[in-house]
């Protein structure tokens, strides 16, 4: 199985959660949908989203919702798609580094669907993994990205 773990804010909006209100994901990086669509389609990926915004449900409108209606393929995520990032019990986890709940909810997420091969397109650096693919925030997802995602995940077998 090959994962591709997404946050949003960065990746594919090119503004920080900050400054945009959380519940109204009103835009996106257009060429982002398109990459992704052909990361998936080449190596068989599936998405799983690893943002802020996961839980923002707008009157059972929700986060994959709004990727779909985008033009991100359906077929294009994981039955489950989101992670259990941005509730995670920081109790648990005993690291200083920015972001690490990301990474614990990746972790979460292997726990109860299988270990897999896996990318994340994030803006913040929350590990040294190569697995990691560090965007920044006001580009959002470009061609050496998925090209650094190809490398890492190969082609569909």
């Amino acid at each position: 199985m090959k994962i591709i773990f997404l946050d949003i804010d960065g990746p594919i909006i090119s503004t920080d959660v900050d400054t945009v209100d959380s519940e109204l994901r009103i835009t996106h990086i257009p060429e982002t949908i398109d990459l992704l669509n052909e990361l998936c389609k080449y190596t068989g990926a599936k998405i799983v989203t690893n943002s802020s915004h996961n839980y923002n449900d707008i009157e059972g409108y929700t986060l994959k919702d709004d990727l779909i209606a985008w033009g991100l393929d359906a077929d294009n995520f994981h039955e489950n798609w989101r992670t259990i990032f941005p509730y995670i019990d920081y109790s648990k986890i005993q690291s200083n580094i920015r972001g690490i709940g990301r990474f614990f909810a990746i972790d979460k997420w292997q726990e109860v669907n299988g270990a897999c091969d896996w990318v994340c397109f994030d803006d913040r650096k929350f590990t040294v993994s190569f697995r990691l693919i560090l965007i920044e925030d006001a580009e959002g997802i470009k061609r050496e990205h998925v090209d650094r995602a190809i490398e890492i995940l190969g082609p569909v077998e």
